[in-house]
């Protein structure tokens, strides 16, 4: 009886599913190409480009380090000499050492003004010249490629109260015909005007965008060099004076010199790239005919991403 009972229990009993079969393993090398999913919140990494090198470093030019291990073409390996105004090796000395590892060595040859670097590129003294102004129509033989923006500033003692002239108001303080700061909202001090040479593309600039006719008021100081400019100002509470806004990004400018923003407008890189600000100037390198070999190498660096966060250092960049 009992044997019954426990097999009529049994026979009642639902029977158990059958087990399902096992899902196939995934290969290891598809497991590994599948990227897993971003965590919630998360943005998606953007997948690298297609000729990244390997191992996950930047493509060259990327930045500084990256573009320094990255060796020229052959044809764009070798030595090159760049010749421009002593501004300008804040662009040749970063630009060089990173090139140096790369197969280009860069050398600097000085010159004063863009005449007399045009003039040693012409005479083969020089591969490249950078030059802080456009080609003139009667200097056709030169090609001329931008890599980065300058800027003429207008600067005054830190002390000054003026933060901000109007284009109205900046002429009348050029041309002489505004001699006290307060006419233009600053404290009752007189206005001391220093000034650069006549063949200064500086002064050219000022000169053609306010009107000046070529001439600054006789009572203006001239001085050669913008560091000399600054210094001045640093203790002359009436001082204006105009330079680069290379000069005022250079590191070894302490002077703490107030820079002047027109119709509202700061000369800063931001501005100048955009061309907001108005008085801003090429910082072009020059070649005869198109540059080709190391000279190509030098200027390609120059606008690629590594050379244009160097440049931005003390220039304005041009992308």
């Amino acid at each position: 009886m009992l044997l019954a009972l426990v097999f009529a229990c049994a026979s009642s009993e639902t029977p158990a599913p059958a087990p399902s079969a096992e899902p196939a393993a995934t290969p290891a090398a598809e497991v590994a190409a599948t990227p897993a999913p971003p965590a919630e919140g998360a943005t998606p990494a953007t997948p690298p480009p297609a000729d990244a090198p390997p191992g996950g470093a930047p493509a060259p030019g990327a930045d500084g380090t990256a573009a320094q291990a990255q060796p020229l073409p052959a044809d764009q390996q070798g030595a090159i000499r760049v010749v421009g105004p002593d501004a300008s090796k804040a662009i040749t000395e970063p630009i060089g050492k990173l090139l140096e590892a790369s197969g280009l060595k860069v050398s600097e040859v000085a010159a004063d003004g863009a005449g007399a670097s045009l003039s040693a590129l012409k005479e083969g003294k020089a591969d490249v010249a950078i030059i802080a102004r456009a080609l003139k129509p009667s200097e056709s033989e030169f090609i001329a490629t931008a890599i980065a923006y300058d800027a003429v500033v207008l600067v005054t003692s830190p002390d000054n109260k003026v933060d901000n002239v109007t284009k109205a108001q900046a002429a009348g303080l050029l041309s002489g015909k505004v001699t006290n700061w307060k006419d233009v909202g600053g404290a009752d001090v007189p206005v001391h005007l220093f000034v650069r040479g006549e063949g200064k593309t500086a002064t050219k600039i000022l000169d053609e965008y306010f009107g000046l006719a070529g001439k600054f008021p006789s009572s203006a100081k001239l001085v050669e060099k913008e560091k000399e400019v600054l210094a001045t100002l640093k203790s002359d509470a009436g001082g204006l004076g105009f330079v680069s806004l290379a000069g005022l990004n250079n590191k070894d400018n302490t002077s703490g010199a107030k820079r002047l923003s027109l119709d509202g407008v700061a000369p800063d890189a931001a501005s100048v790239t955009t061309q907001k600000y108005p008085l801003l100037r090429p910082l072009n390198a020059i070649t005869v005919g198109a540059p080709t070999g190391p000279s190509k190498g030098f200027i390609d660096f120059c606008r690629s991403g590594g050379g244009q966060k160097v440049i931005s250092e003390t220039y304005a960049g041009v992308m």
